[in-house]
């Protein structure tokens, strides 16, 4: 009897265990700072965080799963996630590239829009005098590559339309580029780059009105964490649809400082 005791209690034990990691999870998302999204350059969770972050957070509180937050490099992300060194990622949007390596909201090979986290538009922006329009799929009145930072979806677009570019790490970088008419315009997430000129009170740049991307922008899993917690990783995507206007309307104010 003492025997069968030792081993109940220690069944009861390691699966107290197993209970407890699997309400845990390891989200990564990128190094740099792309405020209001995310906050602050480096491997530090800010205070505030970021609008995403706090989504991501909410969704968390709500199902009980304790979020541990890391930050790596954007180029480093997607290895991380097919090394499974990290659970799942944010914010990302789909490319078949990056679904080889991580899982995103997908039902009979549809990719579900009500699941993101956040939908956001890339813009042109270039200098308040320059001639330069984007126009039916052309950058009208350009004959220079145009700037946008390093490792974004949004490349693969530049490249679809033959337009030249080169690549910064910085959004700050790519300002100073066109201030200094190093590059006759850049592409950028206009949320980020209107955030940024606003707070740094920067003008003589204008942003062209018409996007050339309107994407969505996803948390994703990677592949072994969702094969192992499927029901959970569903529930976070459910739970992320339903936060997620409440969560922007309540916060979106602690970045407009």
């Amino acid at each position: 009897m003492h025997k069968f005791l030792k081993y109940f209690l220690f069944l009861v034990i390691t699966n107290y265990s197993i209970a407890l990691k699997a309400q845990s999870i390891k989200l990564c998302y990128p190094d740099n700072d792309t405020s209001p999204l995310q906050v602050g350059h480096g491997d530090l969770v800010f205070n505030p965080p970021g609008i995403t972050v706090d989504i991501v957070n909410e969704a968390a509180k709500n199902l009980k799963i304790n979020v541990i937050f890391v930050r790596e490099p954007i180029s480093r992300i997607f290895d991380s996630l097919k090394r499974g060194k990290i659970d799942g990622a944010f914010i990302f949007s789909y490319t078949k590239e990056r679904a080889e390596v991580a899982e995103y909201p997908i039902k009979n090979s549809n990719l579900l829009e009500g699941l993101r986290l956040i939908k956001l538009s890339n813009n042109f922006y270039t200098l308040s005098d320059s001639l330069i329009e984007w126009r039916k799929n052309n950058l009208v009145n350009n004959k220079e590559s145009i700037g946008v930072l390093r490792g974004h979806a949004v490349i693969g677009t530049l490249k679809e339309f033959k337009i030249p570019y080169e690549e910064s790490s910085t959004l700050e970088m790519m300002i100073k580029k066109l201030i200094n008419k190093r590059i006759s315009a850049f592409v950028g997430q206009s949320i980020i780059v209107d955030n940024f000129l606003k707070k740094n009170n920067i003008s003589g740049i204008k942003k062209l009105s018409i996007p050339i991307t309107t994407k969505n922008y996803y948390l994703i899993f990677s592949k072994s964490y969702y094969a192992n917690n499927k029901n959970l990783a569903n529930k976070f995507w459910d739970e992320v649809s339903k936060i997620r206007e409440k969560v922007i309307s309540e916060k979106f104010k602690n970045y407009e400082k």
